[in-house]
Formats: structure tokens, C-alpha cells, sequence
């Protein structure tokens, strides 16, 4: 009993900061530095399994206009320099295409368009990947949604969409698709046409059904993550997608994620990039996507470096 006791005080401690008595102070991180060079220091002979990955949720919302719709600061330019390796796009189709949709009030930007930082990083960066999920916005009939991957098809005859993959497998080397845009998607609206998460992924479950039952609570959402992380070294599975979001309608995106600067239950919370920065940790021969809004570079280096850990000298060559 004591020492159950015991763990469940050093889980409060990892989530709050009881040193601030009067008021909380925002969290400081390194700068953002290059890690342009990532998956290319690696052999080509390393499936994707044995990947860990950062990722941006909402990649684009950072073109929002409305301030609660972003999720992100740094451009997606910005995003691939620092080191994210995986999107996180939410589209809708339009004019017998894709449209990234991003809110009610921003205008729908073509897919094509919205993924042209993508197209000119790997030509100027051949020997990296990139992962593109695909979150269908509004459910859709079944006539139509047999058209999305119909749509999909088509724009991987020329432009940024030659670059797409949609039958690669977790045990492909890297190798084999290195300046490759790999697709992925929870939808069923694109199985056939993107890798499914959702039959070969453990994620959260606020991911799985981000516009019907987000987790609104901070204490819910940490344990949702520091759980999947424990099932990533235990669980079947051979893919983990672990969700950072929270939205929880008292506090901003970016104070949750990044910030801080304010209490829970009495006592000064510490962001969630913080505590992934802290606590991370990858399993072997397990794929691990960390999807974060308000990237810090801290939380970038800490799932990077896992892919060469111990040795961390590949920032520095």
C-alpha cells in the first residue's frame, strides 16, 4: 500500500511544480536549431518499424484565422528544417481534388499547394521521408468516399504527388523510400489509397475520434500518454501514435502545450512538451509517431536522438 502510495505521489510530482507558491512562470527551451539531415544519417537497411518520429498536429493551422484554430507557429518550411517528419493534415474534397481545410473561417487551400514545402524539401533532401495523414474533416457517404482515393490516385501523376506512397508497410527499409511522401490515414475514406493507422496502430483515443470525444482534462490526457508509452514496450502492436492535443476550454493551445504559466489543482502545471521532453522513451522495433502542437525543440531532439541513442553526435557531424 505504501509504496502504490508512493508512485502515485511521484506521478504528481512529475505533472506539477510545487515551488512556485504566488504565481507560475512560462517554461523556457533551447532555440530551434537545423536537423535538416535526419533519416539520411541512417542505414538504409532500418525498417520503419524501428522509427521514432515527431509530428505536428494540424500541420497547416498555423494559416488559420481564427486564433483557437492554430495549433502550430512555426511554417511548415520551418517545421521539416527543425526536424518534424511527419504532417498531420485535415483535407476535404473540392473541384474533383483535395483541399486542406482549416477552419469555417479560412478559405480551403489546395492540397497540392499546401504540400509544396514538402516538394522542394526532399528535392533539395532526397534521402529523407516524410509521412502525410490525411484526416477526412466531415464525414461522408460511401459513394463519395470511394471517390477520395479515386482523387488521390490522380495527383500522383504528376507534381508533388509523384512523391506519394500508399502501399508501404512497416517492414520496408528506409531505404526503399527515401525522398518519398508516405500516406497514412485513420479514415476509411482512404483505405486502399494510404497506410491505415487504425488497423495497424495503437493511439490515443482522443486521435481515433478527435471531432466527437477530445479529453478535455490535463491529468486524463497525461495518464492517456504516459500509458501508451508503457504499451509501446509491452503492447502487440508493431506502430504507436501518441497525441499531445488537448483543448480544454480554460486555457490557451499554446499554454498547455508550450507554455505553462498557470495552475492545475493548486499548483503550477508543467506543458505537455515539457513533460514529453522529460519522459519519452522508445521501444525497440516499434514505429513511435509523437504528434505535438507548438513544437519545441526540446521535445524535436528528445524523439530524434531516440533513433540514435546512444549517441546523440549526429546533431554535431
Amino acid at each position: 500500500m505504501f509504496m502504490k502510495c508512493l508512485l502515485i505521489f511521484i506521478h504528481l510530482l512529475c505533472l506539477f511544480d510545487i515551488s512556485e507558491a504566488c504565481s507560475c512562470s512560462k517554461i523556457d527551451y533551447k532555440p530551434y536549431s537545423k536537423r535538416v539531415r535526419f533519416l539520411t544519417r541512417l542505414p538504409n537497411s532500418k525498417k520503419i518499424r524501428n522509427l521514432a518520429l515527431i509530428g505536428s498536429y494540424s500541420s497547416l493551422s498555423y494559416m488559420a484565422n481564427l486564433e483557437e484554430s492554430r495549433a502550430q507557429e512555426l511554417t511548415m518550411d520551418q517545421q521539416l528544417k527543425y526536424g518534424v517528419r511527419f504532417f498531420d493534415i485535415g483535407v476535404i474534397p473540392k473541384s474533383k481534388s483535395l483541399a486542406v481545410y482549416l477552419d469555417e473561417e479560412t478559405p480551403c487551400i489546395d492540397l497540392v499547394e499546401g504540400l509544396d514545402p514538402i516538394e522542394r524539401f526532399l528535392k533539395d533532401n532526397p534521402g529523407e521521408i516524410v509521412m502525410v495523414h490525411f484526416a477526412q474533416v466531415f464525414p461522408l457517404s460511401i459513394n463519395v468516399t470511394k471517390g477520395l482515393c479515386d482523387i488521390l490516385n490522380s495527383l500522383r501523376e504528376n507534381g508533388v504527388g509523384k512523391r506519394f506512397v500508399t502501399n508501404w508497410t512497416l517492414e520496408d527499409p528506409i531505404g526503399k523510400h527515401r525522398g518519398k511522401i508516405l500516406l497514412a490515414s485513420l479514415d476509411f475514406a482512404f483505405y486502399g489509397c494510404a497506410f491505415s493507422l487504425r488497423s495497424e496502430c495503437n493511439i490515443n483515443y482522443d486521435f481515433v475520434n478527435r471531432y466527437e470525444s477530445p479529453i478535455t482534462d490535463f491529468r486524463e490526457k497525461w495518464e492517456s500518454i504516459i500509458n501508451l508509452i508503457r504499451a509501446s514496450f509491452s503492447g502487440i502492436e508493431k506502430c504507436y501514435v501518441n497525441n499531445m492535443s488537448l483543448i480544454d476550454g480554460k486555457h490557451s493551445r499554446r499554454a498547455i502545450s508550450k507554455d505553462g504559466g498557470y495552475k492545475y489543482e493548486y499548483s503550477c502545471i508543467k506543458p505537455i512538451n515539457h513533460l514529453i521532453a522529460q519522459n519519452f522513451k522508445k521501444p525497440s522495433r516499434r514505429l513511435v509517431i509523437v504528434l505535438m502542437e507548438f513544437l519545441t525543440q526540446n521535445a524535436i531532439d528528445k524523439v530524434g536522438d531516440s533513433n540514435f541513442a546512444p549517441n546523440i553526435k549526429w546533431r554535431f557531424s
